[in-house]
């Protein structure tokens, strides 16, 4: 893919190579920029994908002398620069040459809502002054960090994670097959795709299958993809009370998007969750997602009821009458599906690049 030189030159540090990442490379490649993007290394046994698009290239920074050379040669040619976070010493050096030098950059951050240290708060407090910008992956993000940290909400510019993108055709013909079938009775599918570790809800989800009536949960066949140091407890667990579950663990992320775009409602009941790509990119292929209000993406998107429903997060209960309400009410499947996918393209890679722009 060609990088010609048109609207100015950016420079990206990252931690890991991710499909959301890559996309923005190109999208802003495709938008006219000339994009050098690093990545502090490459894929990791935690996101072990092995057929993610790589259409655009990118660097790995391996710890050479030679990248330093290349990394600080081409920080310093750019127009503007982009460094995710400063959870790594090279985040920190890019941070602190660009404060000495003058060079405008972005910290690109999510949200984190659980309670840290002091010192760790003056060190966070420190990055978020001296930087050009703050890149925030969602709107909503703005008043947490201005409460955490003091910083001016002027200095902040919304620039989420990408969701996938899919083919709008393609999905339109699955939902449309999909509604008939669901509301001629067919079982709901109820897709979810996390982590097993204690933040991202699962102790919910099991409570919830206890207070949910029978045969209302008869009527949902889920499909959970994911692993982790508790996926063997909650397997078991889960398995006990709902016996249309299957458990697909780690799949290559072209397998994940056939699963989203054949679920029908996608459940993301996360505790803490610093932004939330899946729900995005359910919402992106027109399916009704139902989310914790601690998932940073759908808390900011979403309006119960109306493009999809946010519950609080330890509340079971609450989680258990939304699907009974589904359930109960299955024209609203596709009608709210309609309504996230008219949500999601309003942040089409298209706004990011605005807001690139802006800063330019």
């Amino acid at each position: 893919m060609s990088e010609k030189l048109v609207k100015g030159n950016i420079f990206f540090y990252n931690a890991i190579p991710m499909p959301h990442s890559i996309l923005m490379h190109k999208k802003m490649v495709e938008a006219g920029y000339k994009v050098n993007f690093w990545y502090y290394k490459g894929l990791t046994t935690m996101y072990p994908w092995s057929t993610i698009d790589n259409e655009v290239h990118y660097y790995i920074f391996n710890k050479k002398p030679g990248d330093l050379k290349k990394i600080f040669a081409q920080f310093s040619s750019a127009d503007f620069a982009v460094i995710t976070g400063w959870h790594t010493y090279m985040h920190l050096l890019l941070i602190i040459w660009g404060t000495i030098t003058r060079k405008k950059f972005a910290l690109w951050i999510d949200i984190h809502l659980e309670e840290i240290g002091w010192i760790k708060k003056q060190r966070n407090t420190i990055m978020l002054k001296i930087a050009t910008y703050l890149f925030v992956t969602g709107k909503n993000g703005f008043n947490i960090i201005n409460k955490q940290y003091g910083i001016s909400e002027k200095k902040m510019i919304d620039f989420p994670y990408l969701g996938a993108e899919f083919e709008e055709q393609l999905v339109k013909q699955i939902n449309e097959d999909r509604k008939r079938q669901v509301e001629s009775g067919a079982n709901i599918r109820l897709l979810i795709s996390n982590r097993f570790i204690e933040r991202k809800g699962y102790a919910v989800i099991l409570k919830m299958l206890h207070l949910i009536n029978r045969d209302i949960l008869n009527q949902f066949e889920i499909s959970i993809l994911g692993t982790g140091p508790e996926l063997e407890f909650y397997k078991s667990s889960i398995s006990a009370f709902a016996n249309k579950v299957h458990f697909y663990e780690w799949v290559e992320y072209d397998v994940y998007i056939q699963h989203v775009m054949r679920c029908d409602v996608y459940l993301h009941a996360s505790l803490n969750e610093p932004f939330g790509i899946p729900p995005n990119d359910a919402m992106s292929c027109g399916k009704t997602v139902v989310a914790s209000d601690g998932v940073i993406s759908s808390a900011g998107r979403i309006t119960t009821g109306i493009n999809g429903f946010i519950y609080e997060k330890n509340n079971a209960a609450e989680l258990a009458k939304i699907l009974t309400q589904l359930a109960n009410n299955r024209l609203e499947i596709y009608t709210i599906g309609e309504r996230a996918f008219e949500t999601a393209q309003m942040y089409a890679p298209s706004y990011n690049v605005h807001h690139m722009q802006s800063v330019l």
